[in-house]
């Protein structure tokens, strides 16, 4: 056992991936694939539907805001029409964090068509993309996480600064 797993470090660590010891998909490894890929392809679906009706929203709300605040706006002496500056910023604001949210999921369907194609047509090829894909959706989410902490921290500091020189000031 100890052989096998320094003969399978030592493959990983020269970066000689043909030397690698075989890995064989057992029945059931294959069924929980199967059902994996049937979850992944339904979760990745509906995140596609719900960024499709989140853009057709965006797009009624965008010009629902215009509306107010040009009304609002207009009826104060002196207006700049901040309505204007609204819906274009709010419009490419919504756009980027809708293209955030469509990479992982495409990923994750793409993982889903490249799982069946593998396990339909016993493919190693698609069995590698379709892991690949799988790869860079979770990393993707790490990476976006990682990066939400840092807001969290940073807003925490924040409060916490703006508690402090609230509390110095009163």
């Amino acid at each position: 056992m100890e052989n096998h797993e320094n003969q399978f470090s030592d493959s990983f660590e020269n970066n000689n991936l043909s030397e690698q010891p075989k890995l064989t998909l057992t029945p059931y490894s294959i069924e929980f694939l199967k059902e994996t890929a049937k979850w992944t392809r339904f979760i990745s679906l509906v995140g596609l539907v719900i960024i499709g009706l989140y853009i057709i929203m965006m797009v009624f709300m965008s010009s629902f805001f215009s509306r107010i605040l040009n009304e609002a706006y207009t009826q104060e002496a002196g207006s700049m029409g901040m309505a204007n500056f609204f819906s274009p910023f709010y419009i490419i604001i919504m756009i980027l964090i809708l293209l955030i949210y469509v990479i992982p999921i495409w990923w994750l369907y793409k993982f889903s068509t490249k799982m069946n194609a593998a396990i339909l047509l016993n493919n190693s090829d698609y069995l590698q993309e379709s892991l690949n894909f799988l790869r860079r959706h979770y990393k993707f989410i790490g990476i976006l996480v990682v990066i939400m902490l840092v807001f969290y921290v940073l807003a925490f500091i924040g409060g916490m600064l703006g508690g402090l020189i609230g509390a110095i000031n009163s």
